[in-house]
């Protein structure tokens, strides 16, 4: 567990465990002397493309960070969730779906795109104008993260999405009160993160075609509201990311 942590602080015990079940290859486990049951790592896969891209993004550094602005958020929701999945392994699985290559070329170089992003939010220095086009290129690249889901997970309906609402009827599971078309905020529940999907959706619509000059805290919610948007459709489409 010690040797794990170096790699990912954040592990849980249950998540080390599943990684020693589904690795017996890299893993040894033996008895001691008092037979105490010892598992010694045999090998870390450093060739393997998702550990290089972790490195790559510092994401073992971004992930506590997300976790610790996200979790108040999530805690505060009563959702019917069809796993019981952690928030960790959400975002875990955030990072996949950003980071896997798909068969379309017009879907990758989304993790080029969010995580650095990301990043210069939470780990960068900048000012106003900085967090401004930040902010534009994350709106934007919802429709890319949600198209690459619906494009792994119905590959028929991909094909006929032609924007934003399209690809969001596509999967109902994430806004099903339809709350996205309401006229304003003050009209939209909270239950199911319908005030992030709201803001999610129609401040990147605004951003898109017709940018505004925002305050500051205005940046800092639709921030959130985007990185909770696009977690909750992982969270609703979990065992289908995780299948990838």
């Amino acid at each position: 567990m010690k040797t794990l942590r170096k790699i990912e602080s954040t592990f849980s015990d249950k998540a080390i465990y599943k990684v020693i079940d589904a690795n017996p290859l890299d893993f040894r486990k033996t008895l001691d002397s008092n037979g105490k049951k010892v598992v010694s790592l045999i090998s870390i896969k450093k060739s393997n493309p998702l550990f290089s891209l972790k490195e790559k993004y510092k994401w073992n550094e971004l992930k506590p960070i997300l976790i610790r602005e996200l979790r108040p958020i999530f805690d505060s929701h009563t959702i019917n969730y069809k796993n019981s999945e952690s928030l960790e392994d959400a975002l875990e699985n955030f990072f996949k779906l950003t980071t896997i290559t798909s068969p379309l070329p017009e879907l990758n170089g989304l993790d080029e795109r969010i995580l650095p992003i990301l990043r210069k939010f939470y780990l960068g220095a900048s000012d106003y104008n900085d967090k401004l086009n930040y902010l534009k290129q994350l709106a934007t690249s919802q429709e890319v993260y949600l198209k690459k889901l619906l494009s792994f997970i119905d590959s028929t309906s991909f094909q006929s999405i032609k924007g934003f609402g399209t690809v969001i009827d596509k999967l109902p599971r994430i806004d099903p009160k339809k709350n996205r078309y309401k006229k304003a905020l003050r009209g939209v529940k909270s239950y199911q993160f319908g005030q992030h999907c709201w803001r999610a959706y129609n401040r990147r619509n605004v951003e898109t075609h017709n940018a505004e000059i925002w305050t500051e805290s205005e940046i800092i919610k639709t921030k959130v509201s985007c990185i909770v948007f696009m977690v909750y459709a992982t969270f609703e489409y979990f065992i289908e990311i995780e299948r990838l």
